[in-house]
């Protein structure tokens, strides 16, 4: 899974040029919302997932997994706008055409997380947060 940041709000220090997050908690008012915008495909069975779609509640067979890419515009307290693109397997519902990833919320947001971390060290040196 990778991220992308486009347009990335960050501070520059006028006197040292280094770059800083505009206040600590941005990382994690960042991570929720990109989570939120992901759509799901539901599961059902404890042995043997029968996975259905979000949308129309198809079925979805997680073995026509390939990489998508989810183009999310965040707005974070209507101050800051930028977009951020995530790269990660995912399925295509064959009834609706919905594009949905196909698993578990909590290792999902834990791929997402890395990714943002990845992100923000890539456009960085930023000072910690």
């Amino acid at each position: 899974m990778t991220a992308t940041l486009f347009d990335f709000p960050y501070v520059v220090c006028s006197q040292c040029g280094s770059k800083a997050m505009v206040h600590a908690e941005f990382p994690a008012e960042v991570l929720f919302p990109l989570t939120e915008a992901i759509p799901y495909a539901s599961a059902r069975g404890l042995r043997t997932k029968q996975w259905s779609c979000s949308g129309c509640r198809g079925p979805i067979d997680p073995i026509n997994e390939r990489n998508e890419t989810f183009s999310v515009p965040l707005d974070l307290k209507g101050r800051y706008p930028f977009r951020a693109e995530l790269t990660m397997p995912a399925v295509r519902c064959v009834a609706c055409g919905r594009i949905q990833v196909t698993a578990n919320d909590r290792s999902t947001e834990s791929d997402i997380a890395d990714a943002l971390i990845g992100a923000f060290d890539s456009s960085g040196p930023y000072n910690r947060w």
